[in-house]
Protein backbone atom coordinates (compact mmCIF):
# COMPACT_ATOMS: atom_id res chain seq x y z
CA UNK A 1 0.00 0.00 0.00
CA UNK A 2 1.58 3.31 -1.07
CA UNK A 3 1.59 6.34 1.20
CA UNK A 4 -1.35 8.02 -0.57
CA UNK A 5 -3.60 4.97 -0.25
CA UNK A 6 -2.49 4.45 3.33
CA UNK A 7 -3.33 8.06 4.18
CA UNK A 8 -6.75 7.80 2.53
CA UNK A 9 -7.50 4.52 4.30
CA UNK A 10 -6.57 5.92 7.71
CA UNK A 11 -8.61 9.08 7.12
CA UNK A 12 -11.68 7.05 6.20
CA UNK A 13 -11.05 4.76 9.17
CA UNK A 14 -10.89 7.73 11.56
CA UNK A 15 -14.17 9.14 10.23
CA UNK A 16 -15.84 5.75 10.67
CA UNK A 17 -14.43 5.53 14.21
CA UNK A 18 -15.89 8.92 15.03
CA UNK A 19 -19.30 7.99 13.61
CA UNK A 20 -19.43 4.72 15.55
CA UNK A 21 -18.54 6.47 18.78
CA UNK A 22 -21.20 9.14 18.27
CA UNK A 23 -23.77 6.37 17.81
CA UNK A 24 -22.55 4.51 20.90
CA UNK A 25 -22.56 7.60 23.14
CA UNK A 26 -25.56 9.60 22.01
CA UNK A 27 -28.35 7.22 21.03
CA UNK A 28 -28.86 4.94 24.02
CA UNK A 29 -28.23 5.86 27.65
CA UNK A 30 -27.21 2.28 28.40
CA UNK A 31 -24.50 2.46 25.75
CA UNK A 32 -23.61 5.95 27.00
CA UNK A 33 -22.84 4.65 30.49
CA UNK A 34 -20.64 1.91 29.05
CA UNK A 35 -18.65 3.92 26.52
CA UNK A 36 -18.35 7.51 27.82
CA UNK A 37 -15.78 6.49 30.49
CA UNK A 38 -13.54 5.55 27.54
CA UNK A 39 -14.31 8.70 25.54
CA UNK A 40 -10.98 10.45 26.16
CA UNK A 41 -8.78 7.45 25.22
CA UNK A 42 -11.03 6.95 22.19
CA UNK A 43 -10.51 10.60 21.21
CA UNK A 44 -6.77 9.97 21.48
CA UNK A 45 -7.06 6.98 19.15
CA UNK A 46 -9.12 9.05 16.70
CA UNK A 47 -6.62 11.93 16.70
CA UNK A 48 -3.55 9.68 16.53
CA UNK A 49 -5.05 7.93 13.50
CA UNK A 50 -5.53 11.30 11.80
CA UNK A 51 -2.02 12.35 12.83
CA UNK A 52 -0.27 9.41 11.21
CA UNK A 53 -2.56 9.62 8.18
CA UNK A 54 -1.58 13.22 7.47
CA UNK A 55 1.72 13.97 9.21
CA UNK A 56 5.18 12.56 8.58
CA UNK A 57 6.45 12.68 12.14
CA UNK A 58 10.14 12.20 11.48
CA UNK A 59 10.15 14.67 8.62
CA UNK A 60 8.47 17.33 10.74
CA UNK A 61 10.89 16.69 13.60
CA UNK A 62 13.83 17.07 11.24
CA UNK A 63 12.36 20.32 9.92
CA UNK A 64 12.06 21.47 13.54
CA UNK A 65 8.46 22.50 13.01
CA UNK A 66 7.66 24.87 15.87
CA UNK A 67 4.07 23.79 16.54
CA UNK A 68 4.99 20.11 16.75
CA UNK A 69 7.70 20.84 19.30
CA UNK A 70 5.27 23.08 21.21
CA UNK A 71 2.64 20.36 21.60
CA UNK A 72 5.27 17.77 22.55
CA UNK A 73 6.69 20.18 25.12
CA UNK A 74 3.22 21.03 26.40
CA UNK A 75 2.25 17.39 26.96
CA UNK A 76 5.61 16.60 28.61
CA UNK A 77 5.30 19.62 30.90
CA UNK A 78 1.73 18.63 31.79
CA UNK A 79 2.97 15.12 32.63
CA UNK A 80 5.75 16.48 34.86
CA UNK A 81 3.27 18.76 36.64
CA UNK A 82 0.88 15.86 37.20
CA UNK A 83 3.70 13.80 38.66
CA UNK A 84 4.75 16.61 41.02
CA UNK A 85 1.21 17.37 42.19
CA UNK A 86 0.22 13.66 42.35
CA UNK A 87 -2.66 14.12 39.96
CA UNK A 88 -4.90 11.39 38.60
CA UNK A 89 -3.30 10.33 35.33
CA UNK A 90 -6.51 10.25 33.33
CA UNK A 91 -6.17 14.02 32.87
CA UNK A 92 -3.24 13.49 30.49
CA UNK A 93 -5.72 12.38 27.84
CA UNK A 94 -7.73 15.61 27.96
CA UNK A 95 -4.72 17.94 27.70
CA UNK A 96 -3.02 15.70 25.13
CA UNK A 97 -6.19 15.61 23.02
CA UNK A 98 -6.54 19.39 23.22
CA UNK A 99 -2.97 20.00 22.07
CA UNK A 100 -3.32 17.41 19.33
CA UNK A 101 -6.57 18.70 17.85
CA UNK A 102 -5.23 22.26 17.86
CA UNK A 103 -2.15 21.04 16.00
CA UNK A 104 -4.06 18.95 13.46
CA UNK A 105 -6.97 21.29 12.66
CA UNK A 106 -5.19 23.12 9.84
CA UNK A 107 -3.00 20.23 8.69
CA UNK A 108 -5.30 17.31 7.98
CA UNK A 109 -6.70 16.92 4.48
CA UNK A 110 -10.17 15.39 4.36
CA UNK A 111 -12.38 15.13 1.29
CA UNK A 112 -16.09 15.82 1.35
CA UNK A 113 -16.71 12.08 1.01
CA UNK A 114 -14.66 11.43 4.13
CA UNK A 115 -16.31 14.16 6.17
CA UNK A 116 -19.78 13.20 4.95
CA UNK A 117 -19.56 10.00 7.06
CA UNK A 118 -19.60 11.67 10.52
CA UNK A 119 -21.64 14.64 9.30
CA UNK A 120 -24.50 12.50 8.00
CA UNK A 121 -24.27 10.35 11.14
CA UNK A 122 -24.56 13.42 13.37
CA UNK A 123 -27.47 14.74 11.32
CA UNK A 124 -29.36 11.46 11.65
CA UNK A 125 -28.74 11.30 15.41
CA UNK A 126 -29.88 14.93 15.73
CA UNK A 127 -33.13 14.11 13.91
CA UNK A 128 -33.56 11.08 16.17
CA UNK A 129 -33.37 13.35 19.24
CA UNK A 130 -35.69 16.01 17.84
CA UNK A 131 -38.33 13.82 16.19
CA UNK A 132 -38.31 10.55 18.15
CA UNK A 133 -36.66 11.09 21.51
CA UNK A 134 -38.08 14.58 22.22
CA UNK A 135 -36.70 14.84 25.77
CA UNK A 136 -38.19 17.08 28.45
CA UNK A 137 -37.10 17.92 31.98
CA UNK A 138 -39.26 15.22 33.54
CA UNK A 139 -39.02 12.71 30.72
CA UNK A 140 -35.45 12.02 29.67
CA UNK A 141 -33.22 8.98 30.12
CA UNK A 142 -30.13 11.20 29.83
CA UNK A 143 -29.26 13.98 32.29
CA UNK A 144 -31.34 17.03 31.32
CA UNK A 145 -28.32 19.34 30.86
CA UNK A 146 -26.45 16.58 29.09
CA UNK A 147 -29.34 16.04 26.69
CA UNK A 148 -29.40 19.73 25.80
CA UNK A 149 -25.64 19.76 25.24
CA UNK A 150 -25.84 16.70 23.01
CA UNK A 151 -28.54 18.29 20.86
CA UNK A 152 -26.67 21.60 20.73
CA UNK A 153 -23.43 19.93 19.60
CA UNK A 154 -25.23 17.77 17.03
CA UNK A 155 -27.18 20.76 15.71
CA UNK A 156 -24.05 22.90 15.35
CA UNK A 157 -22.02 20.26 13.52
CA UNK A 158 -24.98 19.28 11.31
CA UNK A 159 -25.63 22.83 10.11
CA UNK A 160 -21.93 23.58 9.64
CA UNK A 161 -21.44 20.24 7.93
CA UNK A 162 -24.19 20.70 5.37
CA UNK A 163 -22.93 24.21 4.70
CA UNK A 164 -19.53 22.62 3.96
CA UNK A 165 -20.88 19.74 1.87
CA UNK A 166 -23.07 22.07 -0.23
CA UNK A 167 -20.44 24.79 -0.51
CA UNK A 168 -20.11 24.50 -4.31
CA UNK A 169 -23.87 24.66 -4.87
CA UNK A 170 -25.67 27.90 -5.62
CA UNK A 171 -27.54 28.31 -2.36
CA UNK A 172 -28.45 31.87 -1.44
CA UNK A 173 -27.11 33.24 1.87
CA UNK A 174 -30.73 33.99 2.84
CA UNK A 175 -31.45 30.26 2.83
CA UNK A 176 -28.63 29.63 5.30
CA UNK A 177 -29.90 32.47 7.48
CA UNK A 178 -33.33 30.79 7.58
CA UNK A 179 -31.59 27.53 8.53
CA UNK A 180 -29.72 29.32 11.35
CA UNK A 181 -32.95 30.80 12.75
CA UNK A 182 -34.80 27.47 12.44
CA UNK A 183 -32.03 25.60 14.26
CA UNK A 184 -31.88 28.26 16.99
CA UNK A 185 -35.66 28.01 17.54
CA UNK A 186 -35.51 24.21 17.77
CA UNK A 187 -32.56 24.24 20.19
CA UNK A 188 -34.07 27.11 22.19
CA UNK A 189 -37.35 25.23 22.69
CA UNK A 190 -35.53 22.02 23.65
CA UNK A 191 -33.26 23.91 26.08
CA UNK A 192 -36.29 25.52 27.70
CA UNK A 193 -38.12 22.19 28.00
CA UNK A 194 -35.01 20.66 29.61
CA UNK A 195 -34.44 23.67 31.93
CA UNK A 196 -30.92 23.80 30.48
CA UNK A 197 -29.76 27.37 31.00
CA UNK A 198 -26.23 26.78 29.71
CA UNK A 199 -27.51 25.45 26.40
CA UNK A 200 -29.96 28.34 26.14
CA UNK A 201 -27.08 30.78 26.60
CA UNK A 202 -25.20 28.90 23.89
CA UNK A 203 -28.12 29.37 21.49
CA UNK A 204 -28.24 33.10 22.27
CA UNK A 205 -24.48 33.31 21.80
CA UNK A 206 -24.75 31.48 18.48
CA UNK A 207 -27.37 33.96 17.24
CA UNK A 208 -25.46 36.99 18.53
CA UNK A 209 -22.26 35.95 16.76
CA UNK A 210 -24.07 35.16 13.50
CA UNK A 211 -26.15 38.34 13.30
CA UNK A 212 -24.21 40.95 15.30
CA UNK A 213 -20.56 40.19 16.01
CA UNK A 214 -18.17 41.17 13.18
CA UNK A 215 -16.40 38.20 11.57
CA UNK A 216 -12.95 39.59 12.36
CA UNK A 217 -9.82 38.06 13.95
CA UNK A 218 -9.99 40.38 16.99
CA UNK A 219 -13.17 38.64 18.12
CA UNK A 220 -11.03 35.62 19.06
CA UNK A 221 -9.38 37.69 21.81
CA UNK A 222 -12.78 39.01 22.91
CA UNK A 223 -14.33 35.55 23.25
CA UNK A 224 -11.41 34.10 25.20
CA UNK A 225 -11.18 37.18 27.46
CA UNK A 226 -14.90 37.11 28.25
CA UNK A 227 -14.83 33.37 28.98
CA UNK A 228 -11.76 33.54 31.23
CA UNK A 229 -12.55 36.71 33.17
CA UNK A 230 -16.29 36.19 33.62
CA UNK A 231 -15.85 33.84 36.64
CA UNK A 232 -13.56 36.40 38.32
CA UNK A 233 -16.10 39.17 37.80
CA UNK A 234 -18.90 36.94 38.99
CA UNK A 235 -17.00 36.04 42.17
CA UNK A 236 -16.39 39.72 42.87
CA UNK A 237 -20.08 40.51 42.39
CA UNK A 238 -21.02 37.56 44.62
CA UNK A 239 -18.72 38.71 47.41
CA UNK A 240 -20.05 42.24 47.15
CA UNK A 241 -23.63 40.99 47.40
CA UNK A 242 -24.64 42.12 43.92
CA UNK A 243 -25.65 38.73 42.54
CA UNK A 244 -29.43 38.70 41.85
CA UNK A 245 -31.45 35.87 43.38
CA UNK A 246 -34.11 35.81 40.68
CA UNK A 247 -34.58 32.17 39.59
CA UNK A 248 -34.11 31.22 35.94
CA UNK A 249 -35.90 28.03 34.82
CA UNK A 250 -36.59 27.03 38.44
CA UNK A 251 -32.93 27.39 39.48
CA UNK A 252 -30.58 30.04 40.73
CA UNK A 253 -28.79 31.80 37.88
CA UNK A 254 -25.59 29.73 38.05
CA UNK A 255 -26.50 27.19 40.74
CA UNK A 256 -23.76 28.12 43.20
CA UNK A 257 -20.87 28.08 40.73
CA UNK A 258 -19.48 31.17 42.44
CA UNK A 259 -18.69 29.16 45.57
CA UNK A 260 -16.61 26.43 43.98
CA UNK A 261 -15.03 28.74 41.37
CA UNK A 262 -13.87 30.74 44.37
CA UNK A 263 -12.52 27.62 46.10
CA UNK A 264 -10.67 26.51 42.98
CA UNK A 265 -9.07 29.94 42.57
CA UNK A 266 -7.91 29.89 46.20
CA UNK A 267 -6.28 26.47 45.88
CA UNK A 268 -4.83 27.26 42.45
CA UNK A 269 -3.16 30.41 43.82
CA UNK A 270 -1.03 28.08 45.96
CA UNK A 271 0.06 25.98 42.95
CA UNK A 272 0.05 28.33 39.92
CA UNK A 273 2.93 26.63 38.07
CA UNK A 274 2.05 22.97 38.45
CA UNK A 275 -1.71 23.41 38.77
CA UNK A 276 -3.69 21.41 41.30
CA UNK A 277 -4.09 18.25 39.21
CA UNK A 278 -7.34 16.42 38.69
CA UNK A 279 -7.56 14.87 42.15
CA UNK A 280 -10.12 17.46 43.25
CA UNK A 281 -11.41 15.41 46.18
CA UNK A 282 -8.00 15.66 47.78
CA UNK A 283 -7.05 19.19 46.70
CA UNK A 284 -10.43 20.94 47.01
CA UNK A 285 -12.37 19.00 49.67
CA UNK A 286 -14.89 21.80 50.23
CA UNK A 287 -16.09 21.60 46.64
CA UNK A 288 -17.89 18.28 47.22
CA UNK A 289 -19.98 17.09 45.52
CA UNK A 290 -18.83 19.34 42.65
CA UNK A 291 -15.73 17.52 41.46
CA UNK A 292 -15.69 19.52 38.25
CA UNK A 293 -14.54 23.06 37.49
CA UNK A 294 -17.60 23.70 35.29
CA UNK A 295 -15.49 25.87 32.99
CA UNK A 296 -13.57 24.51 29.99
CA UNK A 297 -10.61 26.89 29.93
CA UNK A 298 -10.28 27.19 33.71
CA UNK A 299 -10.29 23.41 33.92
CA UNK A 300 -7.08 23.36 31.87
CA UNK A 301 -5.60 26.23 33.91
CA UNK A 302 -6.42 24.75 37.31
CA UNK A 303 -5.50 21.16 36.49
CA UNK A 304 -2.29 21.75 34.50
CA UNK A 305 -0.92 25.10 35.63
CA UNK A 306 -0.24 28.49 34.06
CA UNK A 307 2.67 27.57 31.69
CA UNK A 308 0.72 24.72 30.06
CA UNK A 309 -2.40 26.88 29.88
CA UNK A 310 -0.59 29.80 28.18
CA UNK A 311 0.98 27.46 25.64
CA UNK A 312 -2.39 25.92 24.87
CA UNK A 313 -4.00 29.38 24.68
CA UNK A 314 -1.37 30.57 22.20
CA UNK A 315 -2.08 27.65 19.86
CA UNK A 316 -5.84 28.00 20.23
CA UNK A 317 -5.89 31.73 19.47
CA UNK A 318 -3.51 31.23 16.55
CA UNK A 319 -5.65 28.49 15.05
CA UNK A 320 -8.90 30.43 15.29
CA UNK A 321 -7.36 33.65 13.95
CA UNK A 322 -6.01 31.81 10.91
CA UNK A 323 -9.56 30.84 9.94
CA UNK A 324 -10.43 34.48 9.28
CA UNK A 325 -7.40 34.99 7.02
CA UNK A 326 -8.32 32.26 4.53
CA UNK A 327 -9.47 33.97 1.32
CA UNK A 328 -11.40 30.98 -0.02
CA UNK A 329 -13.76 30.90 2.96
CA UNK A 330 -14.89 34.47 2.20
CA UNK A 331 -15.71 33.92 -1.48
CA UNK A 332 -18.70 32.65 -3.42
CA UNK A 333 -21.96 31.66 -1.78
CA UNK A 334 -20.24 29.86 1.12
CA UNK A 335 -21.60 30.72 4.56
CA UNK A 336 -19.24 28.36 6.34
CA UNK A 337 -17.27 31.15 8.03
CA UNK A 338 -20.24 32.88 9.75
CA UNK A 339 -21.99 29.60 10.55
CA UNK A 340 -18.86 27.73 11.62
CA UNK A 341 -17.44 30.49 13.79
CA UNK A 342 -20.88 31.12 15.33
CA UNK A 343 -21.09 27.42 16.19
CA UNK A 344 -17.61 27.39 17.76
CA UNK A 345 -18.21 30.59 19.73
CA UNK A 346 -21.62 29.27 20.83
CA UNK A 347 -19.92 26.13 22.18
CA UNK A 348 -17.43 28.37 23.99
CA UNK A 349 -20.30 30.27 25.62
CA UNK A 350 -21.54 26.98 27.10
CA UNK A 351 -17.93 26.18 28.01
CA UNK A 352 -17.93 29.22 30.30
CA UNK A 353 -20.26 27.30 32.62
CA UNK A 354 -19.37 23.67 31.84
CA UNK A 355 -16.31 21.69 30.77
CA UNK A 356 -18.23 20.92 27.55
CA UNK A 357 -15.99 21.38 24.50
CA UNK A 358 -12.79 20.09 26.13
CA UNK A 359 -14.51 16.86 27.22
CA UNK A 360 -14.98 13.91 24.86
CA UNK A 361 -17.03 13.35 22.80
CA UNK A 362 -17.95 17.06 22.62
CA UNK A 363 -14.36 18.00 21.79
CA UNK A 364 -14.64 15.75 18.71
CA UNK A 365 -17.51 17.95 17.50
CA UNK A 366 -15.54 21.14 18.15
CA UNK A 367 -12.57 19.69 16.28
CA UNK A 368 -14.62 18.60 13.28
CA UNK A 369 -16.23 22.04 12.90
CA UNK A 370 -12.86 23.79 13.23
CA UNK A 371 -11.07 21.46 10.83
CA UNK A 372 -13.88 21.76 8.24
CA UNK A 373 -13.16 25.46 7.98
CA UNK A 374 -9.67 24.60 6.76
CA UNK A 375 -10.90 22.13 4.12
CA UNK A 376 -12.54 24.62 1.74
CA UNK A 377 -9.35 24.89 -0.32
Amino acid sequence: MNSSKKSSFLNYFSMILLSIFILLCWVSHDFYNKFVPYASPFMSLFLCTLFFANINLWEQLKKKELELYLIIGGVLLAGINMLLIKSNWGAIFSIGNTFLFLYLADKIKLSKKMLSIPLITCSMVFLFWIIIKRPTFNNCDFNSNGSAFIMFALGMVSLSGWCFLLEKHSIKPRSWTIAVITLAIILGIESYQLHARGSLLGVLGFLFVYFVLPKKPWTVYLVFACSIFFPLLYILLWKSGWIPTIPVLDKRIFSGRETFWNEFFIVFSQHPITGIGSNFEYMVPKSAPYYEVHHALLNILFVHGLPVFLLMLYLWIKRLKEVFSRKSIHTGSSCLLPIGISALYGMMVIGTFENFYIAAPFNMIYFIILSMMYQID
